[in-house]
């Protein structure tokens, strides 16, 4: 499918970083591209979020959810924003009468 990468721990600290960078920024493109495409919520990867490590784990897991929840909730949003777009739509149509 895709070519398979040799991964190795880079010993020269700024090799590493610079490497680090490079693949945060390709993840992040990558979730900003999959929201355009399918509307998903972005999510906070914890390589992203800074000091998430730090957090205690009531709070790290307070906002987390299943896949099952995470769908309904976007559906929910998803169809009340319809509801809205039809809204204004109706609206538009009523005052161009």
């Amino acid at each position: 499918m895709g070519r398979t990468v040799k991964y190795e721990f880079i010993a020269d600290e700024r090799v590493r970083k610079q490497t680090f960078r490079k693949r945060k920024a390709g993840l992040l493109k990558k979730d900003l591209l999959l929201n355009r495409m399918f509307g998903l919520l972005q999510m906070k990867h914890p390589i992203c979020s800074k000091g998430f490590e730090n957090l205690p784990s009531m709070k790290q897991t307070a906002k987390m959810m299943d896949q099952e929840k995470f769908l309904k909730k976007n559906v929910t949003r998803m169809s009340k924003n319809l509801d809205k777009e039809k809204r204004k739509i109706r609206g538009l149509k009523l005052n161009n009468k």
